[in-house]
């Protein structure tokens, strides 16, 4: 078992909600139907210079003793992977970590007993050393379970795991994986026998994963874990939210601090970098899942989802300038929100949702922040996630901007209202490049493709005429400990 000498750091500090909601609706989701993807095809394929940052080591090869239960091929062990979000503990420093810290560039929180970041894990015969950098986590002797939740299903998890070595029995460390509906896919048991070098466990899951709890055998073994990384499922992909927060008629960033779950929004005219601001800072527990005037005041709004207790909110804003807020209706369970758009021409936005178990889509309408009707959307096939909303063929109704993480591939789902009546593919981004929202940002009336680099953290706009490329340019880089993708 671990064990550690005394130290006492003081918490991080963390943001507060700037406003207490003052409304809540409940309502239940209608029946209706699925349509499956069009077969139209436009075979342009653009391509930019882009750069991917890797980072790499040598990992030294430990004994370890595991063994998954009896879920079928739900849960299936991997080797180390790179993923789409990663957390290696360097920008905390070392000190207590408070029970439900954002991290995996807040895809997720951490909540659990005794959590601290430090530079070793003393795991009694032996001295843990972090897998990467200088920085791991640890908790010694909790006194309860340690959860991991994700505010996007993950299809893909892995870390390099330390416990207590000869104190104590060596129980073993279990791991629980829960869905999007709280079923128990799969577990898996494992003792730590290695020389202080931490231990990579990874899995594969066949049902995208919310929940990870991390139990002792003996309900208080110790242990220390670093560089973890996670895959989000596709059709769960972090997307970017965009409006026009200055009212001069070009869509703007909004940006994430995950460390202190802050907003920024940097004002944009096209492609350039005008002038930025401080927003809100989230509270935990919420993500942000969308912005468009709510409240008809002619300043885009926040539109906020907490995945455990599914409710949503809004946050009014004028500029980027809190001025208060109202709960929306929550969501049933399984749902989650991923866009703000007007679907049925009454000039209100209205909520757009995402079954990541059926990969169903669903339109609940609004009037403010109060529901007024609903009806399914067209489910999305494996493979491919909704990362934005506009109208691509001028008809005068959003439609779906889709992408394919696996292929590269983006693709347009033409809607009228809730109703698929066509679809075609757009170009296809070179390696590195994710598409994470669509927007008109030079003003010809037609909307463009967003594209993100996690790697090297630019951002690129590729102009389009519905799904033909026209042209591109490179959007401002994102600033480290900032992220273009929300929690």
């Amino acid at each position: 078992m671990s064990n550690r000498s005394s130290r006492r750091r003081p918490p991080a500090e963390r943001g507060f909600l700037p406003g207490t909601p003052q409304f809540h609706l409940e309502t239940n989701l209608p029946a209706g139907s699925e349509f499956t993807f069009g077969e139209e095809r436009s075979f342009f394929v653009a391509f930019m210079r882009a750069a991917t940052l890797w980072r790499s080591g040598v990992l030294a090869l430990l004994l370890f003793v595991t063994g998954l239960s009896g879920y079928g091929q739900q849960v299936t062990h991997v080797p180390p992977f790179v993923g789409t979000n990663s957390e290696t503990w360097e920008r905390f420093g070392s000190g207590f970590l408070p029970s439900g810290t954002s991290i995996l560039g807040g895809i997720a929180t951490i909540s659990g007993s005794s959590l601290e970041t430090a530079t070793s894990f003393q795991m009694c015969t032996v001295r843990g050393r972090p897998s990467d950098g200088m920085i791991l986590l640890d908790s010694d002797r909790p006194s309860n379970p340690v959860t991991i939740s994700f505010s996007q299903p993950v299809s893909a998890f892995g870390a390099y795991w330390g416990s207590g070595l000869h104190c104590f029995g060596d129980p073993p460390s279990i791991l629980t994986f829960q869905d999007v509906a709280g079923n128990i896919i799969g577990t898996d048991s494992f003792v730590y026998t290695g020389d202080g070098t931490l231990m990579w466990h990874g899995y594969r899951f066949g049902t995208p994963v919310q929940t990870i709890t991390r139990t002792a055998g003996d309900h208080r073994e110790g242990f220390a874990f670093d560089g973890l990384r996670a895959t989000v499922a596709a059709g769960a992909l972090p997307r970017a939210v965009l409006a026009d927060f200055n009212s001069d008629g070009h869509p703007d960033y909004v940006l994430y601090n995950a460390g202190t779950r802050q907003t920024a929004i940097w004002y944009l005219n096209n492609n350039f970098y005008i002038g930025g601001a401080y927003g809100p800072t989230l509270v935990t527990g919420w993500r942000l899942g969308g912005a468009a005037d709510f409240d008809g005041d002619s300043h885009s709004d926040y539109a906020l989802f907490a995945a455990n207790t599914h409710q949503t909110a809004l946050w009014y804003l004028s500029g980027p300038t809190f001025i208060g807020s109202a709960y929306g209706p929550s969501l049933p369970g399984g749902w989650e929100l991923v866009g703000a758009a007007d679907f049925n021409g009454d000039n209100k936005p209205d909520y757009v949702l995402y079954n990541s178990g059926t990969r169903q889509t669903a339109l609940w309408y609004l009037n403010n922040n109060v529901y007024a009707g609903s009806g399914f959307g067209p489910t999305l096939p494996n493979g491919w996630a909704l990362v934005g909303t506009a109208d691509f063929n001028g008809d005068g109704h959003p439609d779906y901007a889709l992408f394919n993480s696996a292929t590269r591939q983006t693709a347009i789902w033409y809607l009228s209202g809730p109703t698929f009546i066509g679809s075609a593919y757009g170009p296809t981004p070179p390696g590195g490049w994710t598409l994470v929202a669509a927007k008109d940002f030079n003003g010809d009336g037609k909307p463009d493709y967003l594209f993100y680099n996690a790697g090297t953290r630019q951002t690129a706009i590729w102009y389009l005429n519905n799904n033909v490329f026209v042209s591109a340019a490179f959007g401002p880089t994102i600033p480290a400990g900032w992220s273009l993708l929300g929690p």
